[in-house]
């Protein structure tokens, strides 16, 4: 560890005396010889932290997801926690500290850690509108993770799932790659968020983009969920690209046969994230993007355009609003994407079909999907009072007709969509468990930066009340499925939200992120940053916020806006609270 000037006289003698105090590591620890340099920290704990007792010390690593070892003073008790299991090669201990390590031994810990829950409280659960009795708005506060769990699928329900996707996905003719979907979108967006929004987030440096002008009036398909290639894999591109999956679901109340849903596949690569600027020059030549001030598009580099606008109007692509009346370089190229609808395949053999995603066979109702995360293949999509669909982004299908917007399923080798032209199936759920406390699927995100990963789920409550719940399941890192212990799967980390109508929600580095929609007029919402015990921190949100997607690369969060006329995928940097 660093030398530290500062320590009272006494506690340097006592350490130089070699008084007795010690530390024997935990079970579940390794006493290892050694230090590593510095005050360590795990998600803002550690760090010279004092305790009671190094047990104290060991106990806060074994909290802190990520933690891979611990360093204490049996004499100044003082606790430091790693991220790494083994100390410095080449560093000798320093003074006293005791280094315990659990090397190979944390991933078993952290998911053991649903094997120390006590049986589900069953019939004993707490009121879910007055779960944290006494809980203040803006507060957020520790739960009891182990009050709710998964019935996880079995080895067969997965190997069944898949085949039957692979042979469905066969019988069309193959799986679609993704970068080949991407070379084949139909749609395109527009670069930049409407002056409402953006007069909103004015304190922020926003991008984001809109959907075409159907997409964004349609009133029976309604986007909810955001995920990304920076969920998906660990260098947070597909095929090269800078990707968005926005979930959609089909209301119900819609005078057409109810669809189900349907996920947006959009390749935002282009979207500049540029700050307008430049010099008023007459005899300026290749401009980038977002500079200014051009008369034609010859002033602009190769592929740009000169973007002519009348006093402070918005340019594809840049933030900020520049000079009045100036003209700057813009990339025509847009936003291109496709709509991918899901489906719940069923048969064997020759036989086999597949179905809209509605609640049930008797319900056809679409699923809300108001959360989807993408993990490796894997993209988990809430049911709000089930669980989690699982669907295969690897198996996506092409029908063969698209031209009846009514015609779903397959007979022989024809084969609709409801006039959609690919199709990606369900492989596996995870359900409730029948004795778990009950829990709202509203919405869910992915957290990279824990180990292991998590996904991070929540319940939608109205404006009455601040109720709502959020809990952590760990990830395994290998398989990209929960984790099961024991044959089951519980919560981890579980929060009280204290925010009124959370829409989603976000962690990173232990810090809490929150979607709300419309908390004042009906009209805007904001977003939260908080931790447990503290008041919640907040930034001005947009109309119609929606599920959170955290994207590594940029920094920035983002959501997808609902309504009707102001469908906007907007992002922000992300801030700590």
């Amino acid at each position: 560890m660093a030398i530290i000037t500062d320590r009272p006289a006494f506690i340097r003698g006592n350490v130089a005396a070699g008084c007795a105090q010690t530390h024997t590591c935990p079970s579940g620890y390794v006493q290892r010889s050694g230090d590593i340099k510095g005050w360590g920290e795990v998600n803002g704990m550690g760090g010279g932290q004092d305790v009671a007792g190094c047990s104290t010390c060991a106990s806060l690593c074994d909290r802190e997801v990520g933690c891979l070892s611990y360093e204490c003073s049996p004499v100044e008790l003082r606790c430091n926690l790693n991220a790494v299991a083994d100390p410095t090669p080449g560093r000798a201990n320093w003074e006293d500290q005791v280094f315990c390590s659990n090397s190979g031994l944390t991933t078993l810990r952290e998911v053991n850690a649903s094997s120390s829950c006590d049986a589900y409280p069953g019939n004993n659960c707490s009121a879910r509108d007055n779960w944290h009795p006494g809980l203040r708005q803006h507060f957020m506060r520790d739960t009891q993770g182990c009050s709710f769990g998964l019935v996880p699928p079995s080895a067969q329900d997965w190997a069944d799932g898949r085949a039957r996707a692979v042979n469905l996905a066969d019988r069309l003719g193959g799986p679609v790659p993704i970068a080949e979907l991407l070379g084949k979108s139909n749609r395109q967006g527009v670069k930049g968020i409407s002056k409402k929004n953006a007069d909103r987030l004015r304190n922020h440096p926003h991008q984001g983009w809109r959907w075409n002008s159907g997409d964004n009036k349609v009133e029976y398909w309604y986007p909810q969920g955001i995920t990304g290639s920076s969920d998906s894999v660990s260098n947070g591109t597909v095929a090269g690209r800078r990707v968005q999956l926005v979930s959609w679901y089909h209301k119900t109340e819609a005078k057409t046969n109810t669809k189900g849903v349907r996920v947006s596949l959009a390749d935002i690569t282009n979207l500049n994230n540029v700050e307008l600027s430049g010099t008023n020059d007459d005899n300026a030549k290749s401009l980038e993007a977002c500079i200014g001030e051009c008369d034609a598009d010859s002033q602009c580099a190769a592929g740009l355009k000169c973007f002519q606008r009348d006093n402070l109007d918005l340019v594809p692509g840049c933030r900020g609003e520049g000079t009045k009346n100036w003209d700057y370089c813009y990339s025509p190229g847009g936003i291109e994407y496709s709509h991918l609808l899901l489906v719940v395949p069923y048969g064997d053999g020759d036989q086999v079909n597949y179905r809209p995603l509605h609640k049930s066979l008797t319900d056809t109702d679409a699923v809300h999907a108001g959360g989807i995360a993408w993990y490796g293949d894997y993209l988990y999509v809430v049911d709000t009072t089930k669980g989690f669909r699982v669907f295969d982004m690897s198996l996506i299908a092409q029908v063969s007709n698209t031209d009846n917007a009514d015609s779903f399923g397959r007979s022989g080798q024809i084969t609709h969509a409801f006039g959609y032209r690919y199709i990606v199936p369900q492989i596996a759920r995870y359900d409730q468990h029948e004795d778990a406390c009950y829990f709202t699927f509203s919405f869910v995100s992915l957290d990279r930066s824990s180990n292991p990963p998590a996904l991070l789920t929540g319940e939608y409550k109205k404006a009455s009340s601040v109720q709502g719940r959020l809990v952590n399941y760990l990830l395994d890192p290998e398989t990209h499925k929960l984790q099961v212990r024991r044959g089951e799967i519980r919560g981890q980390e579980a929060k009280m939200g204290a925010q009124t109508r959370m829409q989603g929600a976000a962690r990173w580095q232990n810090n809490y992120y929150i979607s709300s929609s419309s908390q004042i007029e009906d009209r805007f919402g904001r977003l939260y940053r908080t931790r447990s015990g503290r008041e919640s921190s907040i930034s001005a949100w947009v109309y119609g916020a929606e599920d959170l997607y955290y994207e590594r690369a940029t920094g920035v969060i983002w959501t997808a806006a609902e309504h009707p006329g102001y469908r906007e995928n907007v992002g922000i940097p992300l801030l700590v609270p």
